[in-house]
């Protein structure tokens, strides 16, 4: 009989790799995005952060996990085996570019490379 010692989990995470933004969510970031959306704003907190994480997770090139929001070129999002790739970083950074418009990000923060693991 095989007994597995260490950590065991039954819960489901994927690997990221993304180029672009950690999004702002304080309200004020909310409510930009949600009219930019088009999105009637929400007077109630709970159904601000429902409204935005709806609104948030219908737009491409955007994760999510744990509360926290990134914007900008996916590179990977994966909870399996990542084939060998490669990128133009010119045009990944210009992709996380168009992101800075869309969620009204101020100029001087600057495009990142974000790496991690999330909750699925």
């Amino acid at each position: 009989m095989k007994i597995r010692s260490g950590f065991v989990s039954n819960s489901s995470s994927s690997s990221f790799v993304i180029i672009g933004f950690k999004l702002p969510t304080d309200d004020e970031s909310k409510k930009k995005f949600l009219k930019y959306k088009g999105i009637e704003i929400p007077e109630d907190d709970e159904e601000l952060y429902e409204a935005f994480y709806e609104a948030v997770y219908d737009t491409d090139n955007v994760l999510t996990g744990d509360g926290e929001f990134w914007a900008g070129k996916i590179i990977t999002d994966s909870d399996e085996y990542m084939e060998m790739n490669e990128i133009d970083i010119t045009a990944a950074i210009a992709e996380a570019e168009a992101m800075r418009e869309i969620f009204d990000i101020d100029p001087s923060v600057p495009v990142k490379l974000y790496t991690g693991e999330r909750s699925c």
